[in-house]
């Protein structure tokens, strides 16, 4: 047994919460994971496939589709059985595709980031730090480079920055229009 083995093994990031929908007036728990680095690769590799495989290419009308086919292959590994963590919740991508809403996707895969972003061992910076970042970045965009950011402070990164281009070229009329 390797010595990253032997760290991991008995750990359990688990979290119980309620499904979105109801049952006959019940609501039902599920287990919530983070997903593995294999995993969350599997989970992009299958949503490119199936994309390829539909002949659909990735563009801005198509790319809310993507992010959530992406969160559903995601979730088929993060949800687990409440009864039986060891058993997925989901029997396939497919199933979930086809039995949840566009809401109850949200919403679990809302729960899921949450949970992540919880378990994280690189906690997401305050708002402060992040400003001074996004400062540091625009003198010096090579700063990303090495760094050790959360895929969640990443996201918030690329957000803020494609914002701040968005409106520096409205200002400076270069923006396009219809």
């Amino acid at each position: 047994m390797s010595r990253l083995s032997d760290l991991k093994s008995g750990v359990q990031n688990l979290k119980k919460v309620l499904f979105p929908a109801k049952k006959d007036g019940v609501e039902h728990p599920v287990l919530v994971r983070p997903a593995t680095c294999a995993e969350l690769q599997t989970a992009t590799f299958n949503t490119e496939r199936r994309f390829k495989d539909e002949g659909i290419a990735v563009s801005v009308g198509t790319s809310s589709t993507y992010v959530r086919e992406e969160t559903i292959q995601v979730l088929c590994f993060a949800l687990r059985d409440a009864e039986n963590p060891e058993k997925p919740f989901s029997a396939s991508a497919d199933e979930l595709r086809e039995l949840l809403t566009d809401d109850e996707l949200t919403l679990l895969g809302g729960m899921y980031r949450d949970f992540e972003r919880e378990v994280s061992p690189k906690p997401d910076l305050t708002s402060a730090e992040f400003g001074e970042l996004v400062e540091e970045l625009k003198k010096k965009p090579q700063t990303i480079l090495g760094s050790d950011l959360s895929s969640a402070t990443l996201k918030r990164l690329v957000i803020t920055l494609a914002s701040l281009l968005a409106t520096s070229q409205t200002d400076n009329g270069s923006g396009s229009s219809r």
